[in-house]
C-alpha cells in the first residue's frame, strides 16, 4: 500500500483531554461568529490536527517506511523549537535527507518545512494565549531565528498576525470557555 496513514487509528484519541475541548471550543467560536471567527477557528483545527498528528498509529505499509516516519516524526516533535533541518535529522537519525523529503512528499503529502511549521506555529497559538511573553520571545522558544518570518507564517496559518491573535485573546474576542491548551 502507498499510503502509510490508511486506515488512521486514533485509538487513544478519547483520553487525550485537549481533544474534546478543542473541538467544543470550534463549535461555540462557530455559532457565535465573533470577529475574526473564521480565523480563530483555523487556529483551533491547527491546535487539534497537532494533537490528532501526534497519535497516528501508523499500521505497516513497508515497515521500514513506517518506522522511519515514525523516528522522523518523533525527532521533530522532540526538537521543532531548536534549529532543525533536513541535514539535522539526516546526520542524527543516519537516513538520506533526499529519502526523508520523499517520504514527507509522498507518504505525508507535505513538506518537511511544513510540517515543522504547524508544530511551531500550533505551540505559539498556545504560549501566546497563556504566557505572557513578548511575541519575539515566543517566536525565538518554539524555534524561529526572527520575528519576520515567525509572523510570515503565523499570517499563512491563522490569517492574522500574532499581535492580532494575542490581542484578541486580552481584549475578549476569543471564547477560551474549558480550554486546556
Amino acid at each position: 500500500s502507498s499510503d502509510v496513514c490508511s486506515p488512521i487509528l486514533l485509538e487513544n484519541a478519547s483520553k487525550n483531554s485537549k481533544i474534546l475541548p478543542l473541538m467544543k471550543s470550534i463549535v461555540e467560536v462557530n455559532n457565535e461568529q465573533t470577529p475574526f471567527y473564521d480565523t480563530i477557528i483555523k487556529g483551533y483545527f491547527l491546535i487539534l490536527l497537532s494533537e490528532l498528528f501526534q497519535m497516528i498509529q501508523f499500521e505497516e505499509a513497508k515497515s521500514s517506511d513506517a518506522n522511519t516516519i515514525k523516528a522522523i516524526l518523533n525527532y521533530c516533535i522532540e526538537n521543532y523549537s531548536k534549529d532543525i533541518q533536513l541535514e539535522t535529522i539526516s546526520r542524527e537519525l543516519h537516513i538520506s535527507k533526499y529519502y526523508i523529503s520523499r517520504l514527507f512528499s509522498q507518504k505525508l503529502h507535505m513538506g518537511f518545512n511544513e510540517y515543522v511549521g504547524t508544530l511551531r506555529i500550533s505551540d505559539a497559538c498556545k504560549l501566546l494565549v497563556s504566557e505572557d511573553k513578548s511575541i519575539t520571545e515566543i517566536a525565538l522558544s518554539v524555534g524561529f531565528n526572527s520575528t519576520r518570518s515567525f509572523n510570515r507564517l503565523f499570517l499563512k496559518y491563522t490569517s492574522m498576525t500574532p499581535r492580532q491573535y494575542k490581542n484578541q485573546q486580552y481584549s475578549g474576542q476569543v471564547v477560551m470557555k474549558n480550554q486546556p491548551i
